[in-house]
């Protein structure tokens, strides 16, 4: 039974690796928003080894929600970054998604 890894060549048990797989998982970023001109700006912090996706809705009660792509990703650099989005008159709400 030794051969087929049953039990150990003396007929004890053969001990088994342990494997231990750690997850990263980024902290929910905080945004603040701040009007800059024709624009708003989107501010938030970030952490190394992360991306970072602004992105806005029209309709939070929609199932699901359309959640859109606002510019591209950005990079976590350990420290606050900021994501400008033009003013218009619609309600916009914003998300940001961390991967």
């Amino acid at each position: 039974m030794s051969e087929y890894g049953i039990v150990g060549g003396a007929g004890g048990a053969n001990p088994q690796k342990l494997v231990v797989v750690v997850i990263a998982v980024p902290s929910q970023p905080v945004l603040v928003p701040a009007q800059n001109g024709g624009s708003l700006d989107i501010i938030f912090g970030t952490q190394t080894g992360f991306s970072y996706q602004l992105q806005s809705t029209t309709n939070l009660a929609a199932v699901p929600a359309n959640w859109v792509n606002e510019g591209g990703p950005v990079s976590g650099t350990g420290s606050s970054v900021t994501s400008s989005v033009p003013t218009s008159l619609d309600t916009n709400f914003f998300r940001v998604q961390a991967q």
